[in-house]
């Protein structure tokens, strides 16, 4: 199983100022804006963002509307780290600390 993990000095390093800016650089990972709400969804590995499992502590995030989770209502500030969680034999998902 890959984990790709960005600590809070990677996010401090890239001068993240949102969640987006912290996946951009990650592999395998593509932002996509979720239609003129002007919010963005992350897929993995061609899953689609209903099909990605975002938590917090722990926690599944749960979208406000429909079935995506829009990245940009998770502030950054809250975040210590990402963990990216990849692989042919595990559920696909990231947890946000």
């Amino acid at each position: 199983m890959r984990i790709e993990v960005i600590t809070r000095e990677d996010l401090d390093r890239l001068h993240a100022r949102s969640l987006q800016d912290a996946l951009r650089y990650v592999p395998g990972l593509i932002l996509r804006d979720i239609g003129a709400k002007g919010g963005q969804a992350v897929y993995m590995q061609e899953l689609g963002p209903d099909r990605v499992l975002i938590l917090s502590d722990g926690m599944p995030i749960t979208p406000s509307t429909g079935s995506t989770v829009d990245l940009s209502q998770i502030a950054l500030v809250d975040v210590e780290r990402i963990e990216v969680v990849k692989g042919a034999l595990s559920a696909l998902y990231m947890v946000v600390r």
